[in-house]
């Protein structure tokens, strides 16, 4: 059970404290729970207190003791009252936020130096953290206060109903022009030229989307008095510092504020699109496509997305009434790890919310994923243009997210207060957790395998092809039937082919009617002549080859199969296209399977076992042997059902016809089946696994790392 009294009560117990008169105070209300708010005027601070807090804090008159606004609390909030140690907690936090006026003692001072620790990480968090670095520029107060009746404008019933014409009207030409706009999008953004125009039109872009936050906040009684320039991966970004608006008591006015910034960039965007529809290409039109950009992509990947701390966070805050959502989610899994593993006593449950608790597990481990996501992006774009910027971003990203977490954890450890008790068991068990990761990732051995797709496939041999251009007459062969080698399937007839042989005969003729006109002793005549008979003779040759070609023959013993027999009369077949098939008797089933690049060694050399599924029955399991590798690497598939456009995983140009057109090389593999040709489909989806043996996480990690280097960096 948690002591009412503390060890350190003597030191505070006279004092004598009260707010500052800058202070202010407000009343929140979240799913039907009370908070007071407090917000610092002079540094745009805001601290949140539970209602017991705030009743101690409304007996800081100045007049009253320590001691004496205790036992007043006590006596009012009987068993909800705080400890001892709860008071001294809070004297600490107001004293740190500088929002506490009293005589402070030595001894006292000693008490409250533990917080101010706080605030020197906060002044220098922001220069480690290289998607964020802040500099302050000035107080703009007074230059928003003489233009707000101008801005007061755009937050009326009218200027609402103008942004909503504009945007909606610019959302239909976006769609209608989409194929134009999104096409060929990295390199047409970062050629050298447009990262210069970039450069200068990417601020503009972003004042305007934080004098939107400003007037917005602004407008509802708020105070705004930071502006300042974030370095956003080395590129800089004007901010506002509108923290004041946490203070406002209506939650819907806050969530306008937080919104007022994406708002305004997604008018300006808009404006843009309408201007870079009607003009013509040029520096305006280039201008304004990347306005374009810029909003959309600024807005899509930071600013809406609540899982990093920018608009969309204080959204999503505010929405679902979980204030300071980011930081109280790292303390609760702080809380977690000291309450269940570390075994400490005493704790206070930070929410007794089940829906709270969840929210804050599932914001802590998401954003951290999210965030290492966007810097693991953002350091390959960089890169790629970069080698040399891109290995300073990862220097300032791995200081930031790996070097001092790590060193603030070990400080936690040998140093915490609340670990005094528990320190060896918590120092043993973080050691032991860590030994378990890593030898569960750099010792142990895991399956190692590669999952491919794959589709029946027959032996060249079997695919019936048109030899020649022509049309469907008749089929020699019903579809279904037994036939050998070279016995006639189908028969098709050509037009255009017999015209030409008769044109072709016809000239022989003359031809060699003009032979025998000639004198003999006219050698060169004769010779002119003989030349022409002679070509006219292979002409007609390679006629009569086609006119044969047109009955198509089987290359191979089997049972001959058309997928529409009724519609082949008729049809026009151009040279090489398939008629139908010979499936063998006696052959077994083969699957040719494609591989990307990256697992085509560990195909070759380390296949141990194949596991083959059918689509079709995916309990069925069976096992094959891989007969053959076709000689060189292709950028088409042998069958569209393997590409995206047939339901297939591997990527295809969507500007290819025949949607077989892959945008690297992949390799293909024969895998031999224990199955009938009648027991399959000819173009059935297989799915094939190969089993490599075993290996540990981190040698798979190590070699993905390498071969993303070689393919996006060449390095």
């Amino acid at each position: 059970m948690k002591s009412q009294f503390s060890q350190l009560w003597y030191r505070v117990e006279n004092l004598k404290p009260r707010l500052r008169a800058h202070v202010r105070l407000s009343r929140h209300s979240y799913w039907g729970r009370i908070w007071y708010v407090i917000l610092d005027t002079t540094s745009s601070r805001v601290h949140r207190f539970t209602i017991a807090a705030y009743m101690v804090i409304g007996l800081m008159d100045g007049k009253r003791t320590v001691g004496e606004i205790w036992t007043l609390a006590c006596g009012k909030l009987a068993d909800k009252a705080p400890s001892q140690d709860d008071i001294v907690h809070l004297l600490g936090q107001l004293h740190n936020a500088d929002v506490l006026q009293c005589e402070v003692t030595p001894d006292a001072a000693e008490i409250f130096d533990r917080y101010r620790a706080h605030g020197f990480a906060k002044k220098i968090a922001p220069l480690m953290n290289p998607l964020s670095v802040k500099i302050p520029l000035f107080d703009p107060e007074q230059l928003l206060f003489r233009l707000l009746p101008f801005a007061r404008l755009f937050f009326t019933i009218a200027g609402g109903f103008l942004w909503l014409m504009v945007v909606t009207a610019s959302m239909v030409l976006a769609g209608k022009h989409w194929p134009e706009l999104t096409s060929n999008i990295i390199d047409r953004i970062l050629t050298p030229q447009n990262v210069i125009l970039l450069w200068f039109v990417f601020p503009c872009v972003k004042i305007l989307h934080e004098l939107g936050h400003a007037f917005a906040a602004k407008v509802w009684g708020g105070e705004v008095h930071e502006l300042g320039v974030m370095f956003l991966v080395f590129t800089p970004v004007p901010y506002v510092d509108v923290s004041t608006t946490s203070a406002f008591r209506s939650r819907f006015h806050r969530m306008l504020v937080a919104s007022a910034g994406m708002m305004v960039e997604l008018f300006v965007a808009s404006l843009a699109l309408l201007l870079w529809v009607n003009v013509e290409p040029g520096i305006i039109r280039t201008i304004a496509y990347n306005v374009i950009i810029i909003a959309g992509v600024s807005t899509i990947l930071f600013n809406i997305n609540p899982l990093l701390r920018f608009d969309g966070y204080y959204i999503f805050s505010d929405l679902l009434e979980l204030p300071n959502l980011s930081q109280r989610s790292t303390k609760y899994l702080l809380y977690l790890t000291e309450r269940y593993l570390f075994q400490v006593e005493g704790l206070d449950e930070p929410t007794d919310s089940i829906r709270e608790r969840a929210w804050l597990v599932l914001y802590a481990v998401a954003a951290l994923v999210y965030r290492l996501i966007i810097v693991v992006g953002i350091l390959f774009i960089i890169a790629q243009k970069s080698l040399f910027l891109g290995v300073i971003f990862a220097i300032i990203s791995c200081i930031s997210m790996v070097v001092i977490p790590v060193g603030k954890g070990i400080d936690y450890l040998l140093s915490s207060p609340r670990l005094t008790k528990k320190r060896q068991r918590a120092i043993t068990s973080t050691g032991f957790i860590l030994a378990m990761i890593v030898g569960l990732v750099a010792i142990v051995p895991f399956p190692l395998r590669t999952q491919v797709e794959g589709v029946v496939w027959l032996p060249e041999d079997s695919f019936v092809r048109a030899e020649t251009d022509g049309f469907g007459i008749d089929l020699e062969a019903v579809s279904g039937a037994t036939v050998s080698k070279n016995q006639p399937l189908a028969r098709n007839e050509d037009p255009l082919l017999l015209a030409r042989i008769a044109v072709i005969k016809a000239r022989i003729d003359e031809l060699e009617a003009r032979l025998r006109a000639v004198a003999s002793d006219d050698r060169v005549q004769v010779g002119i002549i003989k030349d022409q008979l002679f070509h006219q003779q292979a002409a007609l040759s390679r006629a009569m080859e086609r006119i044969e070609q047109l009955i198509v023959k089987s290359q191979a013993d089997g049972v001959f199969v058309v997928a529409q027999p009724e519609d082949f009369a008729g049809k026009f077949f151009r040279q090489g296209e398939t008629l139908g098939y010979v499936i063998p008797h006696d052959t077994p089933v083969k699957v040719r399977v494609i591989v990307p690049q990256e697992d085509v060694n560990f195909v070759r050399g380390q296949t141990h076992n194949v596991d083959v599924r059918l689509a079709r029955n995916l309990d069925l399991v069976l096992s094959g042997p891989v007969i053959r590798e076709v000689p060189l690497a292709a950028e088409y598939l042998p069958d569209k059902i393997l590409g995206t456009e047939g339901g297939g995983k591997i990527a295809v140009d969507p500007n290819d016809d025949s949607a077989t057109k892959t945008f690297s090389r992949m390799f293909q593999f024969d895998v031999e089946l224990p199955l009938r040709w009648e027991q399959v489909s000819i173009g059935d989806r297989i799915h094939v696994r190969f089993d490599h043996g075993f290996e540990p996480l981190l040698y798979r990690w190590v070699r993905l790392v390498r071969q993303v280097f070689l393919s996006k960096l060449d390095v």
